[in-house]
């Protein structure tokens, strides 16, 4: 069995739509997979009604609510309430190719010291971003690494490590990963919080307890999903605003996985400054914006260590 999990806020109901319909289509025998929805404080309240496909389809289908905002939070309320062996991620403008769910497992069955993979997420035809937008796309999760499966023990991100949007996870990571959000302060300070600020990097949270159990991440090609971006967040201003988000947020990510003793050392301006200034330098090949975007980055990851640093000092 495998649970399909949807985690949803305020979604757009006519993608959720398709994404529902997508996951009704799947060529995989029925009685080997079943959803679960969950309904993060949306307003108003994402109805049953959504679920007919799935039923119709012959897939038990259910609708969980959790009323405090926050995609870890809504993420921990599904594997509480779930217990098959993985659990298939599907972000609420995921739609799936209708042999996802067999390819995966077919995958599973033949790579027993994978922990978490995932394959490719396709822009849909009729969205086409400037040409001045594309290097943004991979922190938008928009990926294609090409035809060869790609398969590592990894400690630090890289092209194996799969985003959340249709990431298969085997419940031993989500169990280390559940003991995470019981022990560390920051777990909850990844990620969306609904429409408040651009948090991330709760994907690799959840990813990286692999390799804290010795397992494998895994890219494979063969799966394959339409990731129906909204439009609006191909606009400069918000990717600059969501590079600045990577940059602090990182941070966050490193002190769920470190001592909690770890030496704070003092942020320099100037240094940043410097850092700022050499990726704008190296990255400007592909475009001004792009370079833009990296320097947001830095600036980000100062004003979080800058913080870390003032807390730190008043303990």
């Amino acid at each position: 069995m495998i649970n399909v999990c949807i985690c949803s806020h305020n979604s757009r109901l006519d993608i959720l739509d398709k994404v529902i319909k997508s996951i009704a289509a799947q060529d995989a025998p029925r009685g080997t997979f079943q959803l679960t929805l969950v309904d993060n404080a949306s307003a108003p309240p994402i109805d049953e009604n959504i679920l007919l496909p799935i039923r119709t389809a012959g897939i038990a289908a259910h609708i969980l609510q959790e009323p405090v905002l926050g995609h870890q939070r809504t993420r921990i309320c599904a594997i509480k309430k779930t217990s098959a062996e993985w659990i298939l991620w599907v972000d609420d403008d995921n739609e799936l190719f209708p042999n996802f769910v067999s390819k995966g497992q077919s995958f599973i069955a033949a790579n027993p010291q994978v922990g978490c993979f995932g394959g490719r997420l396709l822009l849909p035809p009729h969205l086409t971003p400037p040409k001045s937008i594309i290097p943004f796309l991979p922190y938008l999760a928009i990926r294609d690494y090409g035809d060869k499966p790609i398969i590592q023990k990894l400690n630090k991100w890289d092209i194996a490590e799969p985003p959340g949007a249709g990431a298969w996870v085997r419940r031993s990571v989500i169990n280390e990963y559940l003991r995470l959000s019981e022990s560390s302060d920051a777990f909850y300070k990844l990620g969306r919080t609904g429409g408040h600020g651009l948090s991330s990097c709760d994907d690799s949270c959840m990813m990286r307890c692999a390799g804290r159990l010795g397992l494998s991440c895994a890219y494979v090609p063969d799966l394959k999903l339409w990731h129906h971006i909204s439009p609006s967040r191909f606009r400069l201003n918000y990717l600059l605003r969501l590079m600045c988000a990577y940059g602090h947020s990182h941070l966050i990510l490193e002190s769920v996985f470190s001592a909690k003793n770890s030496i704070i050392m003092k942020p320099s301006f100037f240094g940043m400054l410097k850092n700022s200034l050499y990726s704008f330098k190296n990255t400007l090949r592909h475009g001004l914006f792009f370079a833009l975007g990296q320097a947001c980055y830095q600036y980000g990851s100062f004003m979080q260590m800058r913080q870390y640093y003032n807390l730190n000092n008043k303990k």
